[in-house]
Order: C-alpha cells, then structure tokens, then sequence
C-alpha cells in the first residue's frame, strides 16, 4: 500500500466519509476600510469593532481573525490595493473626492473577484438607495451600520457562504438557511441576529472533550445563510438548493420582476408548498394585518418594527433546524417523550410503542438533522443512507432499537474509549481503564485497530475476520500512583528479582481501577494476556521485545475473587519488570535509567479455543516486512513469516517452526529429509484446569509445552501438516497417508486454503508506509473449519524492526580472505565496528550439545568480567543462541551476552537449522545496531578456526575461550546485501 492509499484511509478514520477539513475553503482573512477618520472612529469605538471581531471568532474556535486595515480616502485605498491582496472591501459612503461608486468600479475593474460591501452610517441614507440602479450594481451587497460589531461578522460570514456554498454543499451534511429581504435596515439587524444564534448552537453542541482544531472543523458543519433581495433570487436559490434547505424566513413584500409586490413572500410560500417538500417557513412583516397570511399556512409569524423582539425567530431556529430537544409527538401533536442528546434519545425510543415510534422517526430529513445540530454526524449520514419508510428496515421495536445503538457504536470503532462497563466486550474499540500515555505496545495495537476501522479488509480479503482482540489499556498514570502510593522509589536498589516481585505484589492500585477491575472480571470469562507496554516500549529506534514480561490467565476460576487476585497480581508483576536485573540492563545499554520509563499495561483477549483440558489458537506467527536471511531468489525487502501450532511464545523463543517468504509462500527452503528433522514437534497451550498456580515462579507458569500428538488428538492438525513419504522422498498435503508428520501448513501456502501470505504482506506493506521503516508484527489465526464463523486472522501487536548506522558495501572481488577471521553472506546489521579486540568463542569440533546449560553459565561468567571493565567482544558459538531447546543451541538470556557488540552463529556438525531470527533478543540486537551473523559452510561462508586457536588467551575454561589482540578487529556490515566480515 502507497502512502496515497493508506492517507485516504487515515484521514478517513481521523475525519470520517465526510471530511470536514474540505468546507469552508475561502476565508475572509484581510479586509480593507475605506472610511474617513471620524467615521473609522466611531466604528471602532461605538461598536468596539476590532475587539467584538475578535470576541466572535474566539467563540467559533477560529484562528483566522480577518485583519483590517483602515485608509482615509478612495485614493488611499487605490494605492494599498495596489500593494496588497484583500479579501473584502467595505466603503462608507462619504470617502472624500472620489466617490464609492467610482472607487469600487475602478477595484472591480483590477480585480473582478474581490467582493465589496457599502457600507451607510446614516438611517437617512438608505431611504435615498435604488438598489437596482446600474451605480449600485458594482456592490455585492449594502449594509447599514447600526453600532452592532456583529454585522461585522455577519457581512464576513455571508459572504464566506456565498463564495463555499458550490463546495460545500456536495457534503450531505451541510444544510441551507433561506433569508428573504429587501429592506437595509431589517436584513442589517436580522442577519447578524441569524448568525449569531446559528454559529452558538452549533459551538453549544460541541462535545468539550475535542481538542481546539477538532472543535474548529466541527464549527463548518454549520447551516448556512443565503440571502436574496427579491422573489427571482429566491425562487433561484431555492431551486439550487431545495435538497439542502432547512428554513426559508422571508418577508411578505419585496420586489417581483423589477417592481414592488406586497404579496411576493406569499407567492414564495406557495412555490415551496408547490414543491412537494415539507420545508419551515418563518413569515415577516412590518404590516401586522399579514398575520393572517401566516395563520392561513400555520406557519409563525414576526413583526418587523424598530427594537423589534427575535423571540419569534429564536423558537424558530431552535425548533426547525434541529438545535431543541427531539419531540416525539403522536398523530394528533400531543408530545409523548423529548430527549435533549443521543443518550436520552435512545432512553426514549425504548419506551414508546412500535407503531408510534414508527411514525414519530418516519420523517428522516429532520431526524438526520437533529443529529447533525447535535454533534452525532455519523449516525445522521447513516440515517441519511437508510429508508425509514422501508418496512424491512424496522420491522419491530428491537429492530428500531438495535439500528441506533449499532450506529452509535459504530461511530466509536477503531477509538480508544473511556472506560464503561458495557463496552467491555464489544470488539474493533480500545477501552481505557485509567488515565495517561498507553505505551509503545498499545501506541502499535492502538494504531492498527483506528486503521482497521476504515480499511475496507472485507472487500480485499472476503470471508474474513481480520481484526484485534478485545484490547483495554491502563495508563501510566496508575504507575505513576502504584509507585508513589506503595513507597516504591527506592525499589531499584533490591538486589533480587524475586524481592523486587514481592514488594510490588504487596502494592495496591488506586480504588477506581480496584473497582473497574472487579467490574471486568465479572463482565470478561474468556482467557486473558497481560502484557506490557512502556513508554520506551516498540519505539522506531529501540524496540524492547522480550525484555517485559507477560502473563497468561485462563481466567476461568469459578470464584470471581481468585481470577480478580490473579488479574491484579499480573498487572503488579508487569510493573514489577521494569526494575529486574534483565530489564535494568537493556535499559542502561541503550542510555536510559528505569527511572526514565513508565509502564502501561495491555489487557487483550488471547485468540484460541478450548481443546479439552488447554486453550491455543490453530497457529500463530511473526511476521517481519524485511528478511534479513533471504534464499534463492528471495529479495530482502519480501519479508519473511514465521509460524507454529499453538501459543507464539513457542515461536520467539526460538523453537522449531516454519518459516517462509510471504511473496513466494510456495517456495521450499529445505529438502524433505532436512525438513522433517527441524519441523515442529512440541507447541505451547494455556493451561485450563490449573487455576492454583503462583505467577513469581515465572510469567509462563499458567502455559504448558505439549507434544504434536495432542493436537493430532484434538484435531487441530488440519490443513497444517503433511506427511513425510519416506519411499518416494516426497511430502503429501494432509494427513491420508502414514507415516512422519511434518507442521508446513502446505494447504494454506500451496493450495491457498486460507489466504495467509497475501494478508501478511497486505498488512506488514501498511505498516511499513505508516511507521516510516520496516516493522514486524504478532498474529494468530483461527480457521474455524467446522464452526459457522469466518475465518480469524488476529493482530496482537506491531513494532518497528529497525537497523541503523553508515551504509557500507562489500566488493568480494576486493577482498583479500587471508585476512578475514569470519565472512558470511547471511548477516544482520549495518555499518562499520572498529573497537572491539576480544572474541569469546566456542569451539564447534569440543562443543557438546548435552552441556548447553553449563555452557551458558559459563558464558555469562565471562560476560559480567566484560560489562565490569565496559568492554564489548565479539562472540561466536554453535547452534541457535538463545533457544529453549538445549540440544540445538546455547539457551542464554540477555544477561548473559549483553556486551557481546557482534554475534555469530555456526552449524551444529550433526544437525542443519536456519537462523534464530524468532529469539526475542534477538530483535533487540537489531536495535542496538549489533551485528549478527550466521555462517553456512555451504553458503560461501567460514570461520578461521585455524587463526583463532593460535592466539592470546586471557582466558579458558571448560567449554569457552577468550582471546585479546592489540588492534581492534575492523567488522564491516553491508546491510542491504547482508554481507559482513571481521577483519584482524
């Protein structure tokens, strides 16, 4: 996906279908003042113009305030448009020798489309004006000043109307106000009036919770204000934009083809009437004997007089255009329920009978509205697309009942919501249970599930469910509380990580999360993960996979007071990690403290099904958007995909699983008989009827490791594995045949049972364009073969997958060999190391894979003597560093090799497996720019054993050797080839 497709889909979820952003282009930002110093005088200090300017834009969470520039006389106000762009001309009548006439025919002769309003300070003048007079026609509107700064805002937001309407209009939401009035005066008092009260129910319905420039966008929903002076203007406007019009307030005389007609509001009236739409009028008059108009058509009635009273027009507004509350009222008028907001809209509708409820919402043009002068645009485009006519739409009260509170929670999808009870297992929301930032994990899952929400995956992927799971968030705000509260400052200076863990087992949380989690447990009985979720976390430039912990609750204690112990004690264990010996170490190597990070916490449903006694998905994966170890003609940037049976943990913990290309997911990396001796033959599961277990032991007490036969047992099997035909040297798909199976889920990849390369690279392609550098993600997926459900394809997590450093490339050509301790062609890191001259190896001829746990207990000896003097080496070792499995590698932590600046690994002599690329240290490597390499004797690679026995030792032990040299090594890494050499 380009960065054009996913900024579609990005502004779609921020602003919604209907982009507000995209109303209300032209702005009236400079305005020029042609009056005389007296007459600027008393503009400014009668009306307080400039501060009242700026009073009413402050209210419209406006920043563009129009600046105005003053000139004494025509001939000035020539010279500055000369000089300067405006947007608006406003004269006064008297400007010294030059007429206003003769000044604006001259500025509309420049520049034809800058509007210009005349301005009259003087009741007597207007009595004077012919406004169809060829002087007057250089004027796109008159104006009488009446000592009111809002007819400044007014003649600025007309005209700002007048010029968006084209635009604006095409957005369904946007709707019309019709003023009909020929009278300078009455349109001089009654237009500022109309927009003033427009422009503060539209803020009043304005949730206080957006931010400024969220709030600012919302102010352009707005009715509005198109105004015509005689009955062909109006018939014109109305025909424009009758689908748009809202309101129609018109005077009863006004000019009819040129001459004055005392009816011509009334034969508006009855245009309108004729037009077969339901549209509210409001009639004016300065003749009281025209009420009777008025009561005729059951329309209200204002009289227009000096210091006349807008109470008439102020009901009219909040009534007819959607501003007051929601009137359910039956065939008769009698008001049976209101509501004044959504909330009590649906409170409402659950208590009026079907078939009245039925007639009360059958008119969808004010319904939608309502909704629109309320704030909820969603849910008024929807009703907008729906026909409430339509018998089939609601064809029962629930029916009624269940379309809004869908399209209520619709318009929260892909959101991080406040905390509320009945949310909690509604899916495609984030729910926040307490305050402050949600960490780098939750920043990814946060991010992925706003994209979700507007990406339109049915359609590219049809039949299936691709989405996260049911996700709520504490913020840092309660760690902040956790540590202040229970005294836990000084908790770094423990010398144990089990007396760390126990002092913040002993901590209690504040009383609202107390309560929020009791209320989630009794509304959540399916498993949960508690994973962590630091502001350091997954960040571009130093991911911390695997340094936090994470816990697996089945959840499934029959005492809701167990699994609320359990929930707690595992959130107090995630805060706990930031502070173990583990954690603190990564922390300080990449130049921080823990003091600098703080820890949010990600409650998220675990993806599976129950399987007698465990709970595990059919598979689960890693998937990375760059493929540091590309074969055949696989491309660095065509990713790669790890996957397994069962709970991912298997995988980055550097267990046997299956790994391809997902642009070419039918390529076989290994032959047959290589196949099945590095295929998967254990997987890991929730445990479901240990409900007595103690999370200090470990965080993957709750989890247990299975043989392949359990699954076979529970027939999970399916479409996942094949069978090894030993005589013909071949694997079948499926299990029909007997004999050794073999997890390489060759019905998915090969015969596209379920589409996982295309989703992977569809999603990892989005990931990398939105985070700017290649990322990795975590999913699950359920097929759901023999259940009325689509396929699910889960993301639990995405983090940046970053390298950094000087780009470097190696000419092999160049090279002189003789000089190289190690080449490989399979190496991750980039740039040049230059300071290193100690290597701690492992020799493979003496390494016995029976005493990988000395081993590392060896080796972590040796690397507390390199942190203690902050020297960093390069290591080098047989087999998977990092594996759980002894017997195919060396099974170190962290700690145990955190100063190693270079890492290689070598094949075992009796056994043939790829890179460890799935370890969860192993991406942190990544991170701190660490180069690693694999060397293949049959990828053009080697080590020279030779040179490396016969030098220095500092030191040697049972199974390891240091080596010191007087000049560093030069390690040079070319990441884009994946290239690397030490040169002594």
């Amino acid at each position: 996906m380009d960065s054009r497709e996913l900024n579609y889909y990005y502004r779609k979820f921020k602003f919604g279908e209907n982009d507000l952003r995209s109303l209300m282009n032209y702005r009236v930002n400079k305005i020029l003042e042609v009056s005389t110093f007296y007459d600027g005088f008393i503009l400014e200090d009668d009306g307080q113009l400039s501060q009242q300017l700026i009073n009413q834009f402050h209210k419209l969470y406006l920043s563009n305030i129009p600046e105005i520039t003053n000139v004494p006389t025509g001939e000035e106000a020539l010279s500055y448009i000369d000089k300067n762009e405006y947007d608006l001309i406003i004269t006064m009548l008297r400007i010294g020798d030059i007429s206003p006439y003769d000044l604006s025919r001259k500025i509309n002769k420049k520049f034809p489309d800058v509007p210009i309003v005349l301005m009259l300070n003087d009741t007597s003048d207007t009595s004077s004006f012919d406004k169809n007079s060829d002087d007057m026609k250089c004027f796109t509107n008159v104006f009488q000043w009446n000592g009111d700064a809002k007819l400044s805002l007014a003649v600025v937001k007309y005209l700002e109307d007048k010029n968006n309407i084209e635009n604006d209009i095409r957005n369904d939401l946007v709707k019309v106000v019709l003023l009909v009035e020929d009278n300078i005066n009455a349109y001089s008092t009654i237009l500022p009036y109309l927009y003033d009260k427009l422009i503060d129910f539209t803020q009043q319905s304005i949730r206080d919770e957006m931010h400024t420039k969220e709030k600012n966008l919302r102010t352009n929903i707005r009715p509005r204000v198109l105004m015509a002076h005689n009955l062909e203007d109006a018939v014109n406007l109305f025909d424009r934009f009758r689908d748009s019009i809202i309101g129609v307030i018109t005077d009863t005389k006004f000019p009819n083809n040129g001459n004055m007609d005392k009816s011509a509001g009334i034969k508006l009236i009855e245009y309108i009437g004729g037009s077969k739409k339901d549209i509210p009028v409001l009639l004016m008059s300065s003749e009281l004997d025209n009420r009777s108009y008025a009561e005729n058509y059951s329309i209200p009635f204002m009289y227009k007089h000096p210091g006349m009273n807008f109470d008439i027009l102020m009901q009219f507004i909040i009534d007819k255009f959607g501003f007051g509350d929601f009137v359910f009222k039956d065939k008769n008028s009698s008001i049976i329920e209101r509501a004044s907001n959504f909330s009590e809209f649906i409170k409402a509708i659950k208590t009026i009978p079907y078939n009245l409820l039925k007639y009360c919402i059958n008119d969808r043009d004010y319904l939608s509205l309502w909704f629109i002068s309320h704030d909820e645009l969603y849910i008024a485009r929807e009703i907008n697309k729906s026909d409430f006519s339509d018998i089939s739409v609601f064809n029962s009260k629930s029916s009624i009942i269940d379309w809004f509170e869908e399209k209520s929670f619709n318009k929260s999808k892909g959101r991080i919501l406040d905390y509320e009870q009945n949310l909690l297992n509604k899916e495609n929301i984030i729910i926040r249970l307490a305050e402050g930032s949600i960490g780098g994990k939750g920043r990814g899952v946060a991010f992925l599930n706003a994209l979700f929400s507007t990406l339109e995956l049915e359609n590219a992927f049809p039949g299936i469910d691709i989405k996260i799971p049911k996700t709520s968030i504490i913020g840092t705000n309660e760690y902040d509380y956790f540590i202040k509260y229970n005294g836990l400052r000084d908790v770094e200076n423990e010398k144990g990580d089990k007396d760390v863990k126990k002092r913040f087992l002993n901590g209690d949380f504040s009383a609202v999360l107390q309560q929020r989690l009791k209320e989630f447990i009794d509304q959540v009985k399916y498993p949960i993960a508690i994973r962590s979720s630091g502001l350091l976390e997954d960040s571009k430039s130093r991911p911390f996979a695997g340094i936090y912990h994470t816990y697996m609750l089945a959840n499934n204690d029959k005492d809701d007071s167990v699994r609320l112990e359990q929930l707690m004690n595992a959130i107090k264990l995630v805060y706990a990690s930031i502070f173990l010996k583990n954690s603190k170490n990564y922390i300080e190597n990449i130049n921080f403290t823990v003091k600098d990070e703080k820890m949010a916490v990600v409650i998220q449903e675990i993806v599976g099904k129950r399987h007698d006694k465990y709970f595990y998905p059919q598979f689960s994966g890693v998937a990375g958007s760059y493929n540091f170890y590309p074969t055949s003609y696989i491309k660095h940037n065509d990713g790669f995909v790890t996957i397994a049976l069962g709970v991912g943990k298997y995988i980055v913990e550097g267990n046997k699983s299956f790994r391809f290309c997902p642009k070419y997911p039918k390529l076989d990396i290994l032959p047959p008989e290589e196949l099945y001796k590095v295929s998967q033959t254990s997987f890991y599961a929730l445990k479901l009827d240990n409900c007595n277990f103690d999370l200090l032991v470990n965080d993957d007490v709750t989890l247990v490791e299975l043989d392949i036969k359990e699954a076979e047992m529970h027939k999970t099997l399916d479409h996942i594995v094949s069978v090894w035909d030993v005589q013909n040297n071949r694997i079948v798909s499926g299990t029909s045949l007997n004999g050794p199976k073999i997890v390489n889920f060759a019905d998915i990849l090969k015969y596209n049972y379920f589409p996982l390369a295309d989703i992977v690279q569809h999603i990892l392609s989005i990931g990398k364009t939105a985070m700017g550098v290649p990322v990795e993600i975590e999913f699950a997926v359920e097929l759901n073969d023999n259940l009325k459900r689509k396929p699910e394809f889960y993301i639990l997590q995405i983090r940046p997958l970053a390298g950094s450093g000087k780009k470097i490339s190696i000419d092999k050509q160049k090279l002189n060999m003789e000089e190289l301790v190690v080449y490989t062609e399979e190496s991750l890191g980039n740039g040049i190391i230059d300071n290193i001259n100690d290597i701690i190896f492992i020799n493979p001829e003496t390494f016995d894979n029976t005493k990988t746990i000395e081993i590392k207990d060896e080796l972590n000896g040796f690397n507390r003597i390199m942190k203690a003097q902050k020297r960093n080496y390069i290591l080098i070792g047989p087999g998977r560093w990092g594996t759980r499995d002894r017997f195919i590698g060396i099974p170190v932590n962290w700690e145990d090799i955190s100063n190693a600046r270079v890492i290689v690994e070598t094949e075992l002599s009796n056994l043939s497996l790829d890179s460890s690329q799935g370890t969860h240290f192993f991406h942190n490597v990544v991170t701190m720019n660490i180069g690693y390499f694999t060397v293949l004797k049959s990828h053009n690679a080697f080590i020279d054993w030779e040179w490396l026995v016969k030098q220095k030792i500092v030191e040697k032990k049972s199974y390891i050797t240091h080596i010191k040299v007087e000049k560093p090594f030069i390690v040079l890494m070319d990441g884009m080839n994946g290239v690397a050499l030490i040169r002594r």
